[in-house]
């Protein structure tokens, strides 16, 4: 992973951006529900634009066999597709996210055509969990955002 130049993103900074909504919809297709920004989270502000850095917690949830969609913090950019329903980091996948369900099929072709270099990996259960978000997230897709 490359070196991420650039101030802590505070709260201004989640605006629901491009860049946002992109780093929300990966931490969603793999499990990571913490990458908050309370000026000491995984999120910087280089060249204007939000980046996100430690992906540490990628796919725990799927090597733990958790299968619900996955939010400890309620301001972290995966809050576009996933809300909070218990203290415990479980919630509920949100409605109307902020993509169309055309652009979600889409990506869902790249995501699965990946499946070889997972299967040579041994994490074949990794896209499974990344393929199964992406389908609750399509399954609430309106057809244009």
């Amino acid at each position: 992973m490359e070196y991420v130049d650039g101030p802590p993103a505070g709260p201004a900074d989640l605006t629901g951006s491009p860049e946002e909504v992109k780093i929300g919809l990966l931490d969603a297709l793999t499990g990571l529900g913490d990458r908050y920004s309370d000026r000491s989270g995984n999120l910087k502000v280089r060249d204007g634009k939000l980046v996100g850095y430690d992906h540490g917690g990628a796919w725990l949830a799927a090597e733990l066999g958790y299968e619900g969609p996955f939010i400890r913090e309620p301001q972290a950019p995966v809050r576009h597709f996933i809300e909070p329903s218990g203290d415990d980091g479980t919630g509920r996948w949100r409605d109307n996210p902020p993509l169309p369900a055309a652009e979600l099929a889409a990506l869902r072709a790249r995501v699965e055509a990946l499946r070889p270099a997972f299967r040579r990996a041994g994490r074949g259960a990794w896209l499974d969990y990344s393929l199964a978000a992406l389908d609750q997230i399509t399954a609430r897709a309106t057809a244009t955002a």
